[in-house]
């Protein structure tokens, strides 16, 4: 397990990563402890370079912490996570997120309310024209005006790899964590 404390676009976020099963009840539970009032996290799924329907890392982002899950190194999934994943009153966001759903299922994971991010947004903010932005533009039309949701310079790493450089976990969970700011916006929007 590694522990991190990174800026990422001048957010103070905390980034745990975890390679064994045992470890994962309490990370899951400090991440749904911020669920509070808005219940969305953002989710990203990487895939091995050479075999792209295999999942290895699962990435999960909510409030100012990101929890990574090498799915890889597990063994066998814990039944917190399943619950996490299964609970139908957290809206999990993200991009191309059917990909990202076969990929959790073939690890036996299933992510049912797993939502396309432009298409929530363009379903809350009745917008349909905003339905296939790209993050960019999903970012401005919800007023999000700096670089957080630009495209990240760095190159993938080994997902599998049992170590990371700061670089490599940022650029791991630069969309998720994109994902997760867009999601909690356009929900806060209901309650303005």
């Amino acid at each position: 397990m590694g522990k991190y404390e990174l800026d990422i676009q001048g957010n103070n976020m905390k980034v745990t990563v975890v390679d064994h099963a045992a470890l994962i009840d309490d990370n899951v539970a400090a991440l749904k402890a911020l669920l509070k009032r808005q219940r969305v996290v953002g989710i990203d799924v990487k895939f091995n370079h050479r075999c792209t329907k295999k999942a290895e890392m699962l990435i999960l982002c909510a409030g100012n912490r990101c929890l990574i899950i090498q799915l890889c190194h597990l063994g066998q999934i814990p039944e917190s996570l399943k619950k996490f994943l299964a609970d139908e009153t957290i809206c999990f966001v993200g991009i191309e997120m059917n990909g990202k759903v076969d990929g959790l299922g073939r690890c036996n994971l299933r992510c049912k309310t797993a939502v396309e991010l432009g298409h929530f947004a363009a379903r809350v903010l009745k917008k349909p024209h905003i339905s296939s932005f790209g993050l960019a533009k999903l970012a401005r039309e919800v007023g999000i005006h700096n670089s957080l949701a630009s495209g990240f310079n760095g190159y993938a790493p080994s997902w599998s790899a049992r170590a990371f450089s700061n670089e490599q976990i940022k650029f791991a969970v630069h969309e998720a964590f994109a994902y997760y700011v867009i999601g909690d916006r356009v929900l806060s929007s209901l309650d303005a």
